[in-house]
Formats: C-alpha cells, structure tokens, sequence
C-alpha cells in the first residue's frame, strides 16, 4: 500500500512538471490562436503596465480612483490637479472587486489617501473576472496575494496564465520591456493613471431590456473591499458613472442596485443626475464617455467634492 501511494504522489508530480513545462513552452513558441486557454497580455490594452510603474514611485495623494475603465477612462487626473488635488487612478480594464480587493491591498499605505473613489460599474459586477485577472497577472508583479486572486478566480485561463506570467518574472523575461504611450487610439498620461481616448462620437442605438445580473461572488469580494476600508478608517465614495441613457434605461433592476450600493457607503449614481451629457456627442462607445463627456463628469464630480456634499478630503 505504501509503495503504491509513493508511486502515485510521483506520477501527481511528475504530471505537473510536464504540465507547468508545455505551458512554458507553449506561451514562448506557440501562436496566439493554438493557445486560447493561455494568453498573456502584456502592454496590449488599458496602459495597466504603466500605471504599475507610476504607482510605484508615487507618493501620498488626496484622491485614489479604483474600478474598472470607466474609472481609468473617466477620471482624468489633469483635471483633479488644476482644482488642486492630487489624484492617482488604480483603475484597470474589466477590473472585478477580486481585483479592486488585491490593488488597494497591495497600494492604499503607500498612497495614503484622504478619500478612495470606487467605481462601481454592475456589469463588472456580473463578470467572472478572468479578462481582468489575465491582465493584471501580465502586467504586475506577482506576489502570494495574486496566487490567491488566482484561486478564487478559479479559471483554466488564470492557472495558465499565472504558471506562465510566474516564469516570466523569474527568469526577468520582461525587465526591459517598455509600454508605448499611445496604443491604438488611446493615450496614457504619466504619472497620474489615466487615458485619454481619441475623441470619437458613438452612433446611438437601442438596447434590449434585461437585468444587472450580479454574481454572488464578486458580491462578497466587494463587501471585504467595503469592511477593509472601514476597518483602516478610510473614507471611500462609491460612483456609478455615467453611461449613454439607452443602455442605463435598458436595465430593469437600477432601483435594487441602487439600494444595494446605497447600503453599503456613500454612493452618487451620475446617471441619475441630470448632467447634460448626449449619447451621441459624449460618449465613444455605449459605455464610455469621450474626452468631451470626461470634462463635463469630472467638473460635476469636483463642484460636489467642493461644496462638501461628500466625505471631505
């Protein structure tokens, strides 16, 4: 009995070397479409490996932006400075609250924020959070917290990236790598996070009616990002932010996310107000303002930040 359990212990860990090995091996030399369940985005989208480099090197703040692009996209930290805050944005593409959970772990004492606003977009909400931990496991140093991000992703994709983006870091694959500034149409600004897309104007178009339909699981992460930060008594603002009217008003459930949200924090839903934004001439996509509608949110957001009708800074 005792031999076949050495045999079968040998057989578990000789099967893993071959696997961890062809992950290796297939990550290095095989295309892109031999190797669906293996990607490795590196400084392909969202600027997210020059946001890491900055945060870095970046000292206290005022203001620090977590969530997903709306945040990235729609915070503009330019902005934030010429009405004299100091801003950081922490936001990432798809960013889910496993990821939100690990990033303000892994920043918020360095940063030392006097206020974090989250943004809270519910289709993130709804997601399984592969497309974000792929990028972040690309594009972040890998720590004990990522392994364990990784676990509760619990995706075939974010074991193989994971094993892969692991060897790349040790072996110092990616040491001199150097993102561009501008990808595509997008555009980072140094230092503080953000990127400016190209100015675009979205055709607008109906959508179907259907629910925000949350997962239980980003549900919990995002109630341990809500009782970390009461228990390191920081002040933190949850902000839905604008998205075209045609899409927002096709969701049925709004008053129970809401609500949700509503019990949870300080909470401004921006597509409630009456902010002259148009679908068409500010916003890029069905979700994402344009430059245009980035300036108009962002003056809004600072007039409330100054008149105090949220937590003061």
């Amino acid at each position: 009995m005792k031999t076949l359990v050495t045999r079968l212990f040998g057989f578990i860990v000789f099967t893993l070397v071959i696997y961890v090995l062809f992950i290796i091996v297939a990550g290095s030399m095989f295309p892109l479409y031999l190797r669906k369940n293996l990607m490795h985005p590196l400084g392909i989208y969202g600027h997210l490996h020059s946001r890491m480099a900055d945060v870095k090197v970046k000292g206290e703040v005022d203001i620090l932006f977590l969530g997903s692009s709306h945040a990235y996209r729609g915070f503009d930290t330019r902005i934030f400075a010429d009405y004299g805050y100091s801003t950081f944005n922490l936001g990432s593409s798809g960013q889910t609250p496993l990821q939100t959970s690990l990033l303000l772990k892994r920043y918020v004492q360095r940063l030392n924020p006097g206020l974090v606003v989250y943004e809270v977009y519910p289709e993130t909400f709804t997601s399984d959070g592969v497309e974000s931990s792929l990028d972040l496991l690309s594009n972040e140093k890998i720590k004990w917290d990522t392994f364990l991000m990784v676990l509760k992703v619990n995706h075939i994709k974010t074991y193989n990236t994971f094993i892969y983006a692991l060897f790349r870091q040790l072996t110092h694959a990616d040491s001199d790598f150097k993102e561009d500034v501008i990808i595509k149409k997008d555009t980072y600004i140094s230092g503080g996070g953000f990127v400016e897309r190209k100015v675009e104007h979205f055709k607008h178009h109906k959508h179907s009616s259907e629910n925000w339909d949350l997962n239980n699981q980003q549900l919990e992460a995002f109630e341990e990002v809500v009782s970390y930060l009461h228990e390191k008594k920081i002040d933190f603002l949850l902000v839905q932010a604008p998205i075209t009217k045609a899409l927002y008003q096709s969701r049925l459930n709004n008053v129970h996310i809401n609500d949700y949200f509503k019990s949870h924090g300080n909470y401004l839903n921006f597509n409630e107000p009456n902010l002259p934004l148009n679908d068409s001439l500010h916003f890029y996509d069905a979700d994402h303002l344009n430059q245009d509608g980035v300036v108009i949110f962002n003056r809004k957001f600072i007039e409330l930040l100054k008149v105090k009708k949220i937590p003061e800074i």
